[in-house]
Formats: structure tokens, sequence, C-alpha cells
């Protein structure tokens, strides 16, 4: 019966082959569905909505990085051109500014004149007001025939 057993071992029939390929696959279809249920846990989005948009967040960075539209030297001219002409108009501009500067009108300059003159018309008056008011609000000292006065004191 010893020689039989080691027959079996050394020789497989069709059957035993088939019954190892079944229990084989069935075992790798049980770690399959546990690793599946593993992943599909970790990357639920309802239990952890921020890391998935964070990671949504840096794969979309990462594509715009890669599928970015690269430079080539007709680009770089146009640039260059398109701040030339930027700058020129700007001095340009600045130069009819300066040529077309609109001129003070007489009233103008009366007018900010007696603007001034209110202000500080108005400045003194608060100043006025207000050491006057200082002055009522200082204690009055009284003098008393036996007082001695402060200039007498030693």
């Amino acid at each position: 019966m010893a020689e039989n057993v080691e027959l079996e071992l050394a020789h497989p029939t069709v059957k035993d082959l088939r019954d190892r390929v079944a229990a084989r696959r069935h075992s790798i279809s049980v770690t399959v569905g546990a690793l599946e249920e593993r992943v599909g846990n970790a990357l639920d989005w309802r239990r952890h909505p921020l890391v998935m948009v964070g990671l949504a967040a840096g794969v979309g960075l990462l594509a715009a990085r890669v599928f970015r539209r690269r430079r080539t030297p007709r680009d770089r001219l146009l640039n260059v051109l398109a701040d030339a002409t930027q700058d020129l108009s700007r001095e340009i501009r600045g130069a009819v500014r300066q040529v077309t500067r609109p001129r003070p009108s007489p009233l103008a300059a009366i007018a900010r004149a007696g603007a001034g003159l209110l202000a500080s018309h108005l400045l003194a008056s608060l100043r006025e007001g207000a050491e006057h008011e200082r002055r009522r609000s200082e204690p009055t000292t009284r003098h008393t025939p036996f007082a001695t006065p402060a200039s007498q004191k030693i």
C-alpha cells in the first residue's frame, strides 16, 4: 500500500491535477475578494472625503504638469514683442498726459485757498476752546491770612 501512495504522488492523475487547480483557484478568488474589499474600504470617498479631494487635486496637478504646452522659440519671441509694445504704449500715454495735462482754473485755486483758511481758523478756534476749558477746570487756590506764599517758604 505504501508503494501505491508513492506511485500516486510521483505520477498524479488528471483528476488530482484538476482538484489541485480548483483548490488553488478557490484560494486565489478568496484572496482577491478580501483584497478588493480592503481596497474598496480604503478608497471609499464617503469615509475619507478630504483625503479624496487632496488626492484628486494632486492627480490634477500632476496631469497638468505632464500635459502642459511647451514654449517654442516663436512663443518666446512673441512674448518679448508684446512686452516691448506694452512698454512703448506706457511711455506714449505718459507723454500725451504731460502735453494734455489740464491747467487748474483760477476759481479752483481760490477755492483751495479758502478751504485752507477755513481749516486753519477752525483749528485755532478749537485750540482756544480747549485752552479755555483747561484754565476753567484748574483748581483755584484761596489765600488765607495765615498762609505763607510759596515764594517765601524755605
